[in-house]
């Protein structure tokens, strides 16, 4: 029954039937097998719950049990949901391991169905590490399992996730061709999964510059996920995120036609999407859409009025991204002011510090690496044309501290190289030459350009700024 209940995501009920199996298997020792598999039911509703903490205390609990009875399909299931906690806790790596227990069972035990989940858990972790080459292998053997047992559903999961990597590596043909394999695999019916598939075809199509299309998908995505059949918890959040992101499109399209029309739209898609929050929320929600059409008009002012009324909003939704994203805006809006009323340099550059600065105290409160990497270089760039090479080297050297020797991935081999080329720049005697600084940031800037992925944020944007402040 209980489990019946969790399939059904009736979970409360569900840990009502567990507890009772839990009490009376302590009165029963013989069947400690029905102990364990409680204490595993529970770990499932405290990793639905988001407890996770909590649903590892559960799930070692019953891998004792479960390693004393030698049942090892019970053993692989609970090393892959111990793997799911560390996933969550942030820790990819650790996942890994105990995935690959798990895998070393099923395949053992000539589990395909198994082995295929066990190879997408570990791409997945894989690519969380940014390690993307290997998680590509992972992904691609499920995906030959998956074709062969028909799983359609699974098999567009793994496409989407090949999709991401095929992103980050810039191959945004192959990334989009995955991702139309990937909704042909699937039926009108599964709302939650043809969102997502849209939502990251938007991202494809916005990496082009192609904000027509983009704009199309990401309609699409908000037509399944607000679909009474839609199941996601994250359904709401998932909605305003689309809807703000459907805003930045239109303001990079710099499509006049209707504007103001276009963003009351917007506005109107946030209130709908946010009943879980309070109407002060909703209203300072509606100031940061204003936030953005203020600054696609050039009114500075009246977008720093906006955005702070919207501060509070922003915390409690959690959206940190956008926060750093309009002072990048207000960045850009400051060169633009430089380039047509001729402000004096080394103001504009003051301006442009101030909000990077803002920025990098977000990014480091809320952990956002990649975001505070590509932030530090953009203070870097400013500080050697604000003459301050002490300064510039000093912060240099404390970025690449935070680089992992063992990260391999390409967005930070690049770093490493634009780093080293600086440091030698800034070692010299006399003046860093502009020529240099712009050659030296556009290596990297050309190898990073069509970066981006659904968690982060967007990259593209931040480094065509840093460019411009470069060019400044």
């Amino acid at each position: 029954i209980a489990e019946t209940l969790i399939e059904n995501q009736k979970f409360h009920e569900a840990e009502l039937y567990y507890r009772q199996i839990a009490e009376l298997a302590n009165k029963e020792p013989v069947i400690e097998i029905a102990r364990s598999d409680a204490l595993f039911g529970m770990g499932l509703i405290e990793i639905h719950e988001g407890e996770y903490d909590l649903a590892l205390g559960y799930l070692r609990r019953s891998m004792i049990i479960r390693e004393e009875l030698d049942v090892q399909e019970k053993i692989a299931l609970t090393h892959n949901q111990i793997g799911i906690c560390y996933g969550h806790l942030g820790k990819p790596e650790r996942a890994v391991e105990f995935y690959q227990k798990s895998l070393e069972i099923q395949e053992k035990l000539e589990q395909p169905v198994g082995v295929a989940d066990l190879l997408f858990n570990i791409g997945f972790s894989k690519m969380r590490s940014e390690k993307y080459e290997e998680a590509r292998v992972f992904l691609e053997s499920s995906l030959q399992i998956q074709e062969q047992k028909i799983d359609n559903i699974k098999k567009a999961k793994t496409l989407n996730l090949l999709s991401l990597i095929e992103l980050q590596l810039q191959n945004n043909f192959y990334a989009l061709e995955q991702l139309i394999d990937a909704q042909e695999c699937l039926s009108g019916r599964e709302k939650d999964l043809n969102a997502i598939i849209n939502f990251n075809m938007s991202q494809v199509y916005r990496v082009r510059d192609d904000f027509v299309k983009a704009t199309e998908k990401l309609e699409r995505a908000l037509h399944y996920w607000n679909s009474d059949e839609c199941i996601d918890v994250n359904r709401d959040r998932k909605i305003s995120v689309c809807c703000i992101t459907k805003a930045i499109n239109l303001y990079l399209n710099k499509d006049e036609t209707n504007k103001a029309l276009h963003f009351q739209t917007i506005i109107d898609g946030l209130k709908a999407s946010l009943t879980e929050f309070s109407d002060m929320s909703i209203r300072n929600v509606d100031d940061f859409v204003r936030t953005i059409f203020f600054l696609s008009e050039g009114e500075i002012t009246n977008a720093r009025t906006t955005f702070d009324l919207s501060k509070n909003a922003l915390e409690k939704l959690e959206w940190y991204n956008f926060m750093i994203y309009y002072h990048l805006l207000v960045i850009e809006q400051n060169i633009k002011e430089y380039e047509t009323l001729s402000v004096t340099p080394l103001s504009v550059l003051e301006n442009i510090k101030k909000d990077i600065l803002i920025s990098i105290s977000i990014a480091e409160r809320h952990d956002l690496s990649r975001s505070l990497i590509l932030l530090n270089m953009s203070h870097i760039t400013v500080l050697v044309m604000t003459k301050e090479k002490e300064k510039a080297l000093e912060l240099l050297n404390n970025l690449l501290e935070t680089v992992s020797e063992q990260d391999k991935s390409d967005f930070l081999v690049s770093l490493k190289q634009w780093a080293s080329v600086l440091e030698t720049n800034l070692s010299e005697e006399g003046d860093v030459s502009h020529e240099k600084v712009e050659q030296l940031f556009y290596e990297i800037y050309q190898e990073l350009r069509d970066i981006n992925s659904i968690y982060e944020m967007n990259v593209t944007k931040e480094i065509d700024i840093i460019g411009k402040v470069s060019y400044l």
